[in-house]
């Protein structure tokens, strides 16, 4: 039997000074568990799903719900100061909302009164029906001490940690009336077990010290908790000076699990650690694997970054040039564009002219001034966006003395270093260079090829569903053949391709005038009313009493009998 009489509980350890302090308890119990209460503040326990939980709240919270909780620790004990002492409890940076991190200084501790189980109750004399106090109290027990054993369990482990805390409930624990008896305090509710199974068994014995049940059942913890493994941050370096990749180096990460202790940790992608990385980035992963087939993964990059800008071959030199007023005070020197080599791209990098004027246009000197200076720029960068610059000035003196000269148009000379002179292949080389050169065309057009036929395959397998069947290559030559062979003629043509006889056509002529001929028959016997004329004496009043006309149909001869005067309409039937 569980009792809380007066209970004071002191909460140190916490980082929030609004948890800790003297909590008192209230008259009211949540889920047979005592309520306590700090001015406003409370710490009440609830059951949530599989487990239970104690928590407090700030100044605004109610009993019953989480929603303005400060701290709180999973636990089913029946009072705070009764929660294992391996259990940490987790709280709240601030009183408000936000992430909970564990604290193990946070305690509970009892300061007055009792609150735990009741010592158990001495035996009292016989009353006069013979019955003591313990045999009434075991009558009016609401169980069967008998049962209430635990089946065998399985906990995971806690995470980095190679045992698991295991509770168990036994329904004589709240019971005066009977004790439990473990063989070995480790073996008790709330005890850490590590990996493996454990058998427990403990007796479960009444006032008198007899046996009422023994229980035995098994505890397995299993560890589903991978290694911790030491994963570096992504490497990001640069390439080496006029070299296209570079050498990195690292340490292997290291692995430890709880259980096994320190484990093999095997790389499995990426280059190893010492090799030279090209411009990109590299993808290096390592797993580790415990005894239980736990993996844990680590993945970082190396990325090699291209910082060094293109060298500039063949920039020209600054030039001063004489112009003359016979020649319009202009000159057209020439220069060849400058060229570049990067480390990573080679000779395949971009040049622009940002500034100035093209190789061999007219230079022009203003005739109000001695001299003008004309900039070019050009701009050399590479594919990681690096860029060099070639700059130089062709300078413009007018000559005052002389007026006659010769057109400058010469090439000007250009600075070191010049461009670099790419030996050819020779021999073997060569022949390889050729060979591999075929090979790879032969690749791509082969990879063209198979792109276009299944292009082609998709586009007929398109048209025939569009089509709503499909066709054989038989059918499909032949109404080709068809279409060719009457695409040109006309119409008229086809009709007596076959027949070039001029006595057919006349015959047929006459079998569609004929055809004709009959339809306009009986189509005039329908409308004159003779194709369905009755059979009987015919009248000559009829034709007498209609109006003028050549055509009278049934209809209006049917009208006109039924005007006429019964004699004559019998006479007519007649």
């Amino acid at each position: 039997m569980f009792v809380c009489d007066d209970c004071t509980i002191r909460i140190s350890g916490a980082n929030m000074d609004i948890i800790n302090g003297i909590w008192l308890i209230q008259s009211k119990t949540e889920n047979d568990r005592p309520i306590f209460k700090k001015g406003n503040q409370l710490m009440a326990w609830m059951k949530l799903r599989d487990y239970g939980r104690w928590y407090v709240t700030n100044e605004n919270g109610r009993v019953g719900t989480m929603k303005n909780s400060i701290a709180f620790v999973d636990s089913f004990a029946r009072s705070p100061n009764l929660v294992d002492k391996y259990v940490k409890w987790s709280e709240r940076k601030h009183s408000g909302r936000g992430r909970f991190y564990e604290n193990d200084k946070l305690k509970a501790v009892p300061v007055a009164g009792y609150c735990g189980r009741v010592q158990k109750l001495p035996m009292k004399e016989e009353s006069d029906t013979g019955e003591t106090s313990t045999d009434s109290a075991r009558k009016s027990a609401d169980y069967d001490p008998k049962e209430g054993c635990p089946v065998d369990v399985m906990y995971h482990t806690i995470k980095n940690e190679d045992y698991a805390i295991v509770h168990w409930v036994d329904p004589a624990q709240d019971d005066a009336l009977h004790e439990i008896l473990y063989p070995s305090e480790n073996l008790s509710p709330g005890n850490k077990f590590k990996v493996g199974k454990t058998g427990v068994v403990y007796s479960v014995v009444d006032s008198r010290g007899r046996v009422v049940r023994t229980c035995d059942f098994t505890i397995s913890v299993v560890d589903k908790d991978p290694p911790v493994i030491g994963c570096r941050k992504n490497i990001v370096t640069e390439t080496d000076k006029n070299k296209e990749n570079t050498v990195v180096n690292w340490d292997v990460p290291n692995a430890f699990d709880a259980v096994d202790g320190e484990v093999d940790v095997v790389q499995k992608s990426g280059l190893a650690p010492g090799s030279s990385f090209d411009v990109g980035n590299w993808r290096i992963r390592y797993t580790a694997k415990d005894s239980k087939g736990n993996e844990a993964k680590c993945n970082f990059y190396v990325r090699v970054r291209d910082n060094e800008p293109p060298t500039v071959h063949g920039c020209p030199k600054d030039y001063t040039i004489k112009v003359f007023e016979e020649n319009g005070w202009a000159a057209h020197p020439k220069w060849a564009p400058p060229t570049g080599w990067d480390n990573v791209d080679k000779e395949n990098v971009k040049v622009e002219q940002v500034a100035g004027l093209n190789a061999g246009e007219a230079f022009t000197l203003n005739p109000d001034t001695n001299e003008t200076v004309v900039k070019m720029l050009y701009h050399i960068s590479d594919k990681s966006g690096n860029s060099a610059t070639c700059q130089f000035h062709v300078t413009l003196v007018k000559s005052e003395i002389e007026k006659k000269g010769v057109d400058f148009n010469e090439d000007l000379a250009t600075e070191q270093p010049q461009a670099p002179d790419i030996p050819e292949p020779a021999g073997g080389a060569a022949k390889r260079a050729d060979h591999f050169n075929k090979k790879r065309r032969g690749m791509e057009s082969s990879k063209v090829q198979k792109m276009r036929e299944k292009r082609d395959e998709r586009r007929r397998k398109a048209k025939e569903k569009r089509r709503g069947g499909h066709r054989s290559k038989k059918h499909e030559e032949r109404i080709n053949r068809l279409k060719n062979k009457d695409k040109n003629d006309s119409p008229r043509q086809s009709l007596f391709e076959s027949n070039k006889s001029w006595r057919w056509m006349i015959f047929k002529v006459f079998l569609i005038i004929a055809a004709l001929a009959a339809v306009g028959a009986l189509l005039f016997l329908y409308l004159s009313g003779e194709l369905f004329q009755k059979k009987g004496k015919r009248l000559p009043t009829a034709r007498a009493s209609s109006k003028p006309g050549w055509f009278t149909s049934p209809k209006k001869k049917k009208y006109r009998l039924r005007g006429r005067s019964s004699e004559t309409a019998k006479a007519h039937r007649g």
